[in-house]
Formats: structure tokens, C-alpha cells, sequence
């Protein structure tokens, strides 16, 4: 709420009790100064809600403005993915809408990890990344719960970054110790299960893969999918894969613009969101 409509209310909620209170206690000392309170306070009662109405619009729009810069951002996020398909582009944009991800969303997660995730850039597997383990941080689900492909990934992409970038990353080296011995000695030792387990510890919870940069919306919410309807119903055209081309605005393609992602259609439809989309540039970033 604006900072004018906040004194504007307290001015008009005053205002109208202090009017209440007079006409309660008997009005004025005739029946015209009793009439003119009650006008007066019809007259304020009507201001008040002409105000409130004037927050909700300009809320709404706020609102509005934030989901095209989230919907933007997610698009360009994937159009960076130039060895993703157009479909998978689609795919991929769509899972940067969500701020985390939920049990809902395990079937086409799976599907992502297991056909499309590999030929993601760093980046689009850190943006997943995060999604990933801010589920675990919202108590949507326990990183064992999550779909085998899933795991198997985020816990092998883990394994290199503590290996390799531990040195890097302040929050990584938050991580107790013998969590992160456990951990590396059950992945090396090929028992998966008790590495997925070890995984759902706090300490791994509370420092993998915290901040959010890239794709976010600082005040939007996000609650069901009526409201994500507005995400995107085509990605910028771009060569297949195969071709191993480059993303390019030959002749007979699309440009995407913020308004294209004020549609509807998407699909498969996406499932219960909450919270804000967001994004992150490393694992312990």
C-alpha cells in the first residue's frame, strides 16, 4: 500500500469513527447539525471505500507487472537453452515460474530429469537446483522423497560441487562436517539410498542452493493455477537440437514478447504454485 492511501485511510477511518461517536452521543443541539454528521459520514464511509478500491487496482496492476517480468525472465532464461527442443524450452520456462517445487510436480519432474535435464546449460541445472532443494526448505517433501531421476542427478551434481567448488561457495562449507563425509562416502561407496537419506539432513537442507537471482518477482504470489495462466503458450521458435544451430530471428520466426506470455493453454497444466518464481545462478549460491 502506498504510503498517500495509508494516512489517506487512517485520515478517513478517524474521521468516520469520530463521526459514529457524535451521532451515537446524540448529535449536534438540533436535528440539522444531527443531519448534516450523518451526511458527513456517509460522505467519508464513501471516500474510504473509493480508496480501498483505488489500493486494489493499483495492487492488481503491480501485480500484473511483476508476473510479465517474471514471465520475461523465464523466457530468457530458456532461450538460453539452445540444446533444448522447442517443447522442452516450454517445459523448462514453465518449471522458472515456480518459486519451488511440490509432490504435485514429481511426475514431470521425473520425465525432465530423466529425458531433458542432462543437456541443460550450468545455469538451467542450478535454476532447477534450486527449485529442487527450496521444496525440501518449505517442507514440501524430504529429499529422499523426491523421483529417482531426480535425486540421482541433484545428488551426483552435489557430489562434483563438493568435491570441486566447495573452496567457493561460503554456504556449502556450512555443511557439517561428517554430513558431508557421510555423504560422500556413501555416493563413492555406490549406496545410493543411505546418500539420498543423508542428503535430507538440516545442515544440507539449510546451505544448498539458498539465493535467488536471476528470474524473481519481489512481491507477486503466486496461488493456484488459474493465476500461472498467464505464464506462456509458446517459447521463442529456435532450431532443434539436431541441427546444433543457434538460436536465431530468421525469417517465419516468433519473437516473444512480455504480452505473449499473457495466455492461456499451457501445456501440460501446471499444478498447485505458491510463493515467488525465482532463480539461482550455483548450487550454494
Amino acid at each position: 500500500m502506498s504510503e498517500t492511501n495509508k494516512i489517506e485511510l487512517h485520515r478517513l477511518s478517524k474521521l468516520i469513527s469520530d463521526l459514529q461517536m457524535s451521532i451515537f452521543l446524540g448529535g449536534g443541539v438540533s436535528a440539522a447539525t444531527t443531519s448534516m454528521l450523518v451526511k458527513a459520514l456517509a460522505d467519508a464511509q464513501g471516500q474510504l471505500v473509493g480508496v480501498e478500491r483505488s489500493e486494489e487496482r493499483e495492487q492488481r496492476e503491480f501485480e500484473r507487472k511483476h508476473e510479465q517480468e517474471v514471465a520475461t525472465a523465464a523466457i530468457a532464461a530458456a532461450e538460453r537453452e539452445a540444446a533444448l527442443s522447442l517443447s522442452e524450452k516450454q517445459e523448462f520456462a514453465s518449471f522458472l515460474q515456480c518459486e519451488f517445487f511440490t509432490k504435485t510436480m514429481f511426475d514431470r519432474l521425473d520425465r525432465f530429469y530423466t529425458n531433458t535435464w542432462d543437456r541443460l546449460s550450468d545455469d538451467g541445472k542450478a535454476e532447477m537446483s534450486h527449485r529442487v532443494w527450496e521444496g525440501v526448505r518449505r517442507g514440501e517433501y524430504q529429499f529422499n522423497e523426491l523421483p529417482g531421476a531426480v535425486k540421482e542427478r541433484e545428488a551426483q551434481r552435489l557430489y562434483e560441487v563438493l568435491r570441486h567448488e566447495e573452496g567457493r561457495d561460503q554456504n556449502l562449507r556450512q555443511i557439517e562436517p561428517q554430513d558431508r563425509n557421510d555423504f560422500k562416502d556413501a555416493w563413492e561407496g555406490q549406496r545410493r539410498d543411505a546418500a539420498f537419506k543423508i542428503l535430507a539432513r538440516p545442515s544440507f537442507t539449510e546451505n544448498v542452493s539458498l539465493r535467488s537471482e536471476a528470474v524473481k518477482s519481489e512481491s507477486v504470489t503466486l496461488n493456484s493455477p488459474s493465476e500461472v495462466s498467464k505464464v506462456l503458450n509458446h517459447i521463442a521458435a529456435a532450431p532443434s537440437p539436431e541441427s546444433n544451430a543457434k538460436v536465431s530471428h530468421a525469417a517465419g520466426e516468433a519473437d516473444l514478447k512480455p504480452d505473449d506470455l499473457l495466455l492461456t493453454n499451457l501445456t501440460p497444466p501446471l499444478p498447485q504454485l505458491k510463493g515467488n518464481a525465482a532463480s539461482t545462478k550455483a548450487l550454494g549460491d
